[in-house]
């Protein structure tokens, strides 16, 4: 067999695979009911699951997974402790940092990392 009927079958393989799990996720995301409709019995409240989407006179409706309105909104929460003053603790100065074919990345705090060389740091 030649290197290139394994490669072609090879590809073929690996292209119904990934067209077979596309297709079957898109099938079984796109086929989830977004609500499903039980009944409940009006007299001992069993369950029972209605394909159909409908209930007898002896049972309530109740659709499982619907969105209701949205509820009032709630009061302000208490304000939190303070929390630790920061470590830092230094000064700030403006520096000339001349780069030749560097990166520079800054960080906070006043923390530099220079990456490479032939970097001026004055």
């Amino acid at each position: 067999m030649s290197s290139k009927s394994l490669f072609a079958k090879a590809g073929v393989v690996v292209a119904s695979v990934a067209l077979g799990s596309v297709a079957g996720s898109f099938i079984s995301v796109s086929a989830a009911p977004t609500s499903v409709v039980v009944c409940a019995s009006k007299s001992t409240g069993a369950l029972r699951y209605s394909k159909a989407g409908t209930c007898k006179t002896t049972e309530t409706k109740l659709t499982l997974g619907q969105e209701g309105p949205a509820g009032e909104k709630g009061a302000t929460g208490a304000t939190g402790a303070t929390g630790p003053a920061g470590s830092y603790s230094g000064t700030v100065g403006i520096r000339t940092i001349n780069l030749q074919a560097a990166t520079l990345e800054l960080a906070d705090a006043g923390k530099v990392l220079v990456v490479t060389v032939g970097t001026d740091i004055t």
